[in-house]
């Protein structure tokens, strides 16, 4: 048994993915914001933190294990590879707006 309480719950990632074609290759971005939310959280303050994935993945065939299931492509770690390097970061918490 957890010492207090209930073990933590495992951890959750998100892969997102954007297409960024339409920039220019030396156009410099000075700001951008990426809204997301959060359904039915519960227990108080969550930090969310972003990093950059250093294996392509495909988006039909991504799991836990795999970055490609379809074509026996793994991921290095469980969960995928990233930079350790956090490239943003976001306390959300349960309250409701």
């Amino acid at each position: 048994r957890w010492p207090r309480g209930p073990p933590p719950p495992p951890p959750q990632r998100v892969l997102l993915q954007f297409n960024i074609t339409g920039i220019p290759a030396r156009a410099l971005i000075t700001n951008a914001t990426l809204s997301l939310y959060v359904k039915d959280a519960t227990g108080g303050p969550v930090t969310i933190n972003a990093h950059r994935v250093t294996q392509s993945w495909n988006e039909a065939e991504v799991t836990w294990k795999a970055r490609d299931k379809a074509a026996s492509q793994l991921w290095t770690q469980a969960g995928g590879d990233y930079e350790a390097a956090v490239d943003g970061s976001a306390t959300v918490d349960d309250t409701k707006n």
